[in-house]
Parts: C-alpha cells; structure tokens; sequence
C-alpha cells in the first residue's frame, strides 16, 4: 500500500492496486481519440500503469467501467 500526499487538499489516502503485482488499472474515457492515444501512449510507458479500458462517450460508460475494475478513471466527456 501506498500513502499519496495531495498538497492542494492537505491531506493523505491510500492507493491500493486492485492486481496482485501492484499494477494500477487506468480506464480512459474521453470523446476525443486522439487524447486517448495519447494518454494510451503515455500510460504504456509506465512500469506500474496500464489501460484497462476505453470509452467514448457517457452512455454506456459506468457498464464498461463495473466491468473493467480500473484502480483509476481519467474523465474527460463533455
């Protein structure tokens, strides 16, 4: 387990990896492709990152995301 300081809020809250090996899930959901890529790109990068999931749009998205079990959601539909 991993103690995470925000230092705008002040505060501290622990990140638990919901995979064995300590990998975070990262699920991207984002209408535009290209930050996806990119984002994709950035995550595969990572040693302890990796996407578990995409999405496009708000419909249909909370399924997805109850089926991929991500440790986080990089939001952006608008």
């Amino acid at each position: 387990m991993k103690m995470i300081k925000d230092p705008s809020l002040d505060s501290e809250f622990t990140a638990e990896s919901s995979t064995p090996d300590g990998i975070r899930r990262v699920f991207l959901a984002d209408d535009h492709p290209l930050m996806r890529e990119g984002l994709a790109s950035v995550i595969a990068n990572q040693p302890d990152l990796e996407v578990c999931g995409e999405y496009d749009r708000i419909e249909g998205m909370i399924g997805a995301v109850e089926e991929a079990n991500p440790d986080v959601i990089v939001l952006d539909l608008g």
